[in-house]
């Protein structure tokens, strides 16, 4: 996925967050039916190991990764199992004045460059590792590959490698997601949505399939019931179907395009 080109922003980068008492989380610790149990056990580390949740730069304006990172967290902070910390480096703005090239020019220096680098000083803090956004795969190259998670949502990134042909793409990129897939390949562990995205990773043979876990996004607070219901209610719920087509706008043609 590549998230798109974002509009120029007057905030002040956001500082790393570190904070001084660690929030608590089982994002890591997973049981799927599917794979092997994980458990910190398997590393020889602490029962509650300290885990870096690595997130999309803000600055890049991907609400749907941010939301990722920021729901893992808060959903699973009650944990003891797991001591997890939001970790991202302060964006810097290089080239930001000169418009939508120099945009995409920080974007990629701070993807490339900055993020990596910030990684590789502060990977001995932590003894787990989950990147919520597969695009950013080139971060795992400065981290214990063995102890690193990737949350993997699609292969758009990867795209003008696997179909070259409908996605061209310049010599320099294509290095670059290269480098990015490697990363990719080397991590422990590779999440994904859902069946169809697994099934495409196996076609491509991109990934071991023992390295791959499913891990479904649960539902948002607004779309969950305050009060437990009886299971029985929602399956003798019935649905009616309008005979006739409706429209949000009932409105004619004629008044929403009107003639000169």
């Amino acid at each position: 996925m590549t998230p798109p080109t974002p509009p120029p922003s007057n905030e002040s980068p956001r500082p790393t967050e570190l904070p001084s008492s660690p929030i608590h989380h089982s994002s890591f610790i997973i049981h799927p039916s599917s794979a092997p149990p994980i458990h910190p056990s398997s590393f020889n580390l602490h029962p509650s190991p300290s885990l870096a949740i690595l997130p999309d730069f803000p600055e890049e304006n991907w609400p749907s990764m941010d939301l990722v990172a920021e729901m893992l967290l808060k959903n699973l902070a009650p944990s003891d199992q797991v001591r997890a910390t939001r970790l991202c480096p302060p964006w810097k703005r290089r080239l930001w004045f000169l418009g939508g090239p120099g945009r995409n020019a920080d974007r990629l220096l701070n993807r490339m460059r900055n993020y990596p680098r910030f990684m590789r000083k502060h990977a001995s803090q932590f003894d787990l590792f989950h990147l919520c956004d597969h695009s950013y795969s080139q971060i795992v190259h400065e981290l214990p590959a063995d102890r690193t998670g990737v949350f993997c949502h699609d292969l758009d990134t990867f795209r003008c490698i696997l179909e070259p042909d409908k996605e061209r793409r310049p010599k320099w990129f294509r290095n670059m997601a290269s480098k990015i897939l490697a990363g990719l390949q080397k991590a422990q562990i590779v999440f994904h949505l859902t069946t169809a995205i697994r099934d495409q990773i196996e076609r491509h043979n991109l990934i071991d399939p023992k390295k791959l876990v499913r891990a479904p996004v649960a539902a948002a607070e607004e779309f969950t019931p305050d009060e437990p219901h009886d299971k029985s209610e929602i399956r003798n719920l019935k649905f009616e179907i309008p005979p006739e087509p409706q429209t949000l706008n009932p409105e004619p043609p004629s008044s929403l395009h009107p003639s000169p």
